[in-house]
């Protein structure tokens, strides 16, 4: 209760110091800047009262899990028949130590290097997908190599015939 009302807090003194921010600030970047950071600790402490009443009442329960970005609006849509529900969806901050599970998501050009990848371990949540850019080189290589065994194979095919077929001498026998 205590977090509660201390972000409650810090939430008025930013307003305070937005709107005294806008008196003053000439340019746009600063209020910018002051409000998303107020809209940020708005959201959090519309996040943490949610979590406080459904902790109250005994008709309430509480949710909490990782969903793709894609799929949240596919979820809202499908709890709307139920009015009374609260969704509260939130990106994670970069501070923030949980171990935010990865879905990696390409074009199916780059689906079948998303294995490579996961064989090498999948980047954190806040890095680069590295399969687009790993897949026109891992498929350059990988014809490289087998045009290179194959190119081995008609070697060794022909030099087992030539060797059948004429006869050589001792020197060559040699070699």
């Amino acid at each position: 209760m205590e977090n509660l009302k201390e972000i409650n807090i810090r939430s008025h003194v930013l307003y305070a110091s937005l709107l005294a921010g806008m008196a003053i600030a000439q340019t746009g970047t600063i209020l910018i800047h002051a409000m998303s950071v107020y809209d940020y600790l708005y959201h959090l402490l519309r996040e943490r009262k949610v979590s406080i009443k459904s902790r109250f009442t005994p008709y309430t329960f509480s949710i909490g899990g990782w969903i793709k970005k894609t799929d949240i609006d596919k979820l809202k849509e499908g709890l709307k028949s139920l009015p009374a529900l609260e969704v509260v969806a939130r990106v994670p901050h970069r501070k923030e130590k949980h171990k935010i599970p990865i879905a990696l998501s390409n074009r199916s050009f780059f689906k079948p290097f998303e294995l490579v990848v996961e064989l090498y371990g999948i980047p954190h949540y806040f890095e680069i997908d590295p399969t687009p850019f790993l897949a026109p080189f891992f498929a350059l290589f990988l014809a490289i190599c087998l045009t290179d065994a194959g190119y081995g194979i008609i070697l060794s095919l022909l030099a087992y015939i030539g060797l059948k077929k004429f006869k050589i001498g001792e020197g060559g026998k040699k070699l």
